[in-house]
């Protein structure tokens, strides 16, 4: 069975005269003069408290005195008796280390029930107490860490076991006197007992968490998880039963040759839960893989929706021209600003090559830049130049080209943003030509005679 659960409302057990007295020190001489058996109490069970502490002092000493009496009974038995409780008690422990666990279930059984029964049948509930104590022992300490569990689950089983193999002894003693005993009878009443014991351990065991939070226990959330494990304990009762009917036909001999069928029997089953529950761990871990990919992927493609909105959205209400264009300058799209800045419709645009509305003096340059884009150390460039309106006039832009791959694109292109800078350059342009030019005749000055005189000085010399 399982062991004691951890869980519970905190509290601790102590008299009132105790607690009196600690609450009128500082914190650090209450700990110091608390009575020992307080500070055992609180580092031994901190989460327990009166109820719950009694409850387990009441059942821990319980079943030292019945573990106790059982002992007595089996030193009276005869050597030869030992040895076969002995062997029986051993098994059950050594089961104990191997669960059969259920795939798609929290909860295990130990196959060491059906070796228990059959020392009930065979020696008696002195026997099979011992043989529950064991198990128990062995499955609190492989399932709980805590000092708690380890002590009262053996000592609950032993309660258990020895008071209904007890009853089954009473009730079958019962039914030879009036003649009623028959192999049928004692395999009916040997899985009643086992679904007794199963019922009174499991109450034993999960009183202590609802001692704790200070709550009635429910029928039905006690037996909810563990309802299936009675069957089990049912049938292997039948199981032991069959083997003491056959023991009394046959003798020893036949405990001698089932015994490693059944140990075989076990293993094989439990080899096969093992790898049904390693299977289905794996396959769910495949699923949760796919899911996390699946959950990645949507994700990422709601991102990728999100930032091309949010491209578009920039793209196309920018106060600046920008456009996409392929590698050789073929415009491919083309916001509102663009357009207006070239007096264009959208129509006009698309699919024609940037280079058409760039003066013919000026495309020279701007395809010299296009040529290195398919060059490795292309990172972007800049270039001022002169584009034509519809209607004629040429505008001075600052364009300016980079990489662009567009979400869900396959291929990059380029990234085109131009300003009107035609004001600019046009106040350098009068503020040049007042530099070099006379404000009142409009003739050229003395700065700009010596500048010409220069240039020409140097054409002479070459």
């Amino acid at each position: 069975m399982n062991p004691l659960p951890p869980s519970g409302t905190p509290g601790a057990a102590s008299t009132p005269g105790a607690a009196s007295m600690a609450l009128l020190l500082p914190a650090p001489t209450r700990s110091a003069q608390a009575p020992w058996w307080l500070r055992l109490h609180r580092s031994f069970m901190p989460d327990y408290n009166r109820k719950a502490t009694t409850y387990w002092w009441l059942m821990a000493l319980l079943g030292a005195l019945t573990l106790g009496h059982t002992l007595r009974t089996l030193l009276a038995l005869p050597p030869s008796d030992w040895v076969q409780v002995g062997v029986g008690v051993g098994i059950a422990m050594l089961a104990g280390f191997f669960p059969v666990r259920i795939p798609r279930s929290t909860n295990s059984f130990a196959a060491g029930e059906i070796f228990i029964f059959l020392l009930l049948l065979m020696h008696g509930p002195a026997a099979a107490a011992l043989a529950a104590t064991g198990e128990g022992l062995i499955g609190s300490w492989r399932t709980s860490r805590r000092w708690t569990s380890r002590i009262a689950s053996p000592a609950m089983a032993c309660i258990a076991m020895f008071g209904t193999g007890s009853l089954l002894g009473a009730g079958m003693e019962l039914a030879r006197s009036h003649g009623l005993y028959s192999a049928g009878l004692l395999l009916v009443a040997t899985m009643l007992c086992a679904v007794l014991y199963f019922v009174v351990n499991t109450v034993f065991i999960t009183a202590v968490p609802y001692l704790k939070r200070s709550e009635w226990p429910a029928l039905r959330d006690m037996f909810a998880n563990f309802g299936w494990i009675g069957i089990t304990f049912a049938g292997s009762a039948s199981v032991a039963c069959l083997l003491y009917l056959s023991f009394e036909e046959t003798g020893l001999g036949v405990l001698l040759a089932a015994a490693p069928i059944i140990a075989m029997l076990l293993a094989t089953l439990h080899y096969h839960f093992r790898q049904r529950e390693a299977a289905e761990g794996a396959r769910k871990e495949r699923l949760d893989a796919a899911e996390r990919e699946a959950g990645q992927a949507a994700r990422h493609i709601g991102e990728l929706q999100v930032s091309e909105r949010r491209f578009h959205s920039a793209f196309t209400h920018a106060s600046i021209g920008m456009a996409l264009l392929a590698f050789d300058g073929r415009i491919l799209q083309a916001n509102h600003a663009l357009r207006a800045l070239v007096g264009r419709r959208d129509d006009e645009l698309v699919h024609e090559h940037f280079q058409a509305i760039v003066l013919p003096s000026d495309r020279a340059r701007l395809d010299e830049q296009l040529g290195l884009v398919s060059a490795h150390e292309f990172e972007g460039f800049a270039l001022e130049l002169r584009c034509v309106h519809r209607e004629g006039s040429p505008i001075w832009v600052a364009a300016h080209f980079s990489f662009f791959s567009e979400p869900g694109a396959s291929t990059p292109c380029l990234i085109l943003q131009v300003q009107d800078i035609t004001a600019r350059r046009n106040a350098e342009e009068g503020l040049h030509h007042l530099a070099f030019h006379d404000s009142l005749t409009g003739l050229p000055n003395r700065r700009r005679f010596h500048e010409l005189l220069g240039q020409a000085v140097t054409l002479l010399n070459q």
